[in-house]
């Protein structure tokens, strides 16, 4: 039986979460088969032989309330020091008195804020920051979008399969 996160009845789960991996071109593929490169992120990849792929992370919802929860405490001390009237997530926490990582990770509107911030850590801390342990290999290089479900975290991605040439991108 695993724990739970203090106060939120999530699941804690382990770094070999069966169900942490992807799915490119409709087949599943486990967490060692992805990784995140920090240089050139959110970038295009440029290259001749340069392979792109579509496809889905999943993360557990456990993991993104862990790494939210010390981002959110350091967030608020600077805002209370520091108030950003243009920041959307700032306001947002403002306004619903700064709660718990867990409900700003399972909010609709908040969510998609914690991620421009912090998605690219999620991914980075989960995958690591290396070419991917097996392969195929995929490299992500762009969040285009993430959602809740349930558990999980699904990250919709885009990068390059790795292997290819990242002369001008590592």
């Amino acid at each position: 039986m695993q724990d739970n996160l203090p106060n939120t009845g999530i699941e804690s789960a382990p770094r070999n979460d069966p169900l942490s991996g992807g799915w490119v071109g409709g087949s599943w593929y486990p967490r060692e088969c992805f990784s995140v490169r920090t240089m050139n992120f959110g970038q295009h990849w440029r290259g001749e032989d340069v392979r792109p792929f579509t496809g889905t992370v999943i993360l557990p919802l456990s993991f993104v309330v862990e790494r939210s929860r010390e981002f959110l405490r350091e967030f608020r001390e600077d805002a209370e020091v520091d108030a950003d009237q243009e920041d959307e997530l700032e306001q947002w926490l403002r306004e619903v008195g700064w709660p718990e990582s867990f409900q700003v990770v399972r909010d609709h509107k908040a969510f998609p804020l914690l991620v421009d911030y912090l998605g690219f850590e999620f991914l980075k801390d989960w995958f690591g920051d290396r070419e991917p342990g097996i392969g195929p290999g995929y490299v992500i290089n762009t969040i285009e979008s993430a959602t809740v479900e349930g558990r999980r975290v699904i990250f919709h991605c885009t990068g390059r399969l790795a292997g290819t040439s990242d002369a001008y991108q590592d």
